[in-house]
């Protein structure tokens, strides 16, 4: 009697251990450049991929390949919405504070993200520059848009990300656009 009793707890132990760790089971999804939807003509804009690690339910970092070269974002949960964590400087490199922007949310919403940079030296810097986001939904899709502006909070229609995301938050979708550029990536099956 002891043998099956014993023999069913090492079962439910295994058994919950399973569970638990498919449930905080980390993630990790790549989106390649797409060349049949993208027209690009500046070449140096083009990133190889964009691989995205999802820890548990409580981050995902965003790295973006280019060379064997990326640049990385952190996106942390609070209260089932991603806030990118971003080190916030001048122009010159100073250190401005921390900064925690709204980006993956299932609530339409619109606002504007000032940055401590007065100019944008580089095409990749517009990343970090003045944005409006707006986060919107349309039936099953969750779309997240960043739109570069000017000085006095007018739009800049040159640059602009957009992410494409499920109610999980699965990303499958980005597309940058700088001029008459368009970079896609999309999430190969």
């Amino acid at each position: 009697m002891d043998k099956g009793i014993y023999k069913i707890e090492i079962f439910c132990f295994v058994l919950m251990f399973a569970l638990y760790s498919c449930k905080n089971h980390d993630k990790i999804v790549r989106l390649d450049f797409d060349t049949n939807l993208s027209t690009v003509y500046e070449k140096s804009l083009i990133r190889d991929s964009i691989v995205i690690h999802y820890y548990s339910n409580d981050s995902i970092l965003l790295l973006k390949y280019s060379n064997g070269v990326y640049k990385q974002s952190l996106y942390f949960n609070k209260n089932d919405d991603f806030f990118e964590k971003r080190i916030s400087v001048t122009e010159v490199g100073n250190f401005v504070g921390i900064d925690s922007i709204l980006t993956f949310s299932k609530n339409d919403t619109v606002f504007e993200y000032k940055s401590a940079r007065r100019f944008i030296p580089l095409i990749q810097d517009y990343s970090y520059a003045n944005c409006i986001y707006t986060i919107k939904h349309k039936g099953s899709e969750y779309i997240t848009i960043k739109q570069s502006t000017l000085q006095q909070s007018t739009l800049d229609t040159t640059y602009k990300e957009i992410f494409f995301y499920d109610k999980d938050y699965n990303i499958y979708k980005f597309i940058n656009t700088w001029k008459d550029n368009e970079c896609v990536y999309v999430k190969k099956k």
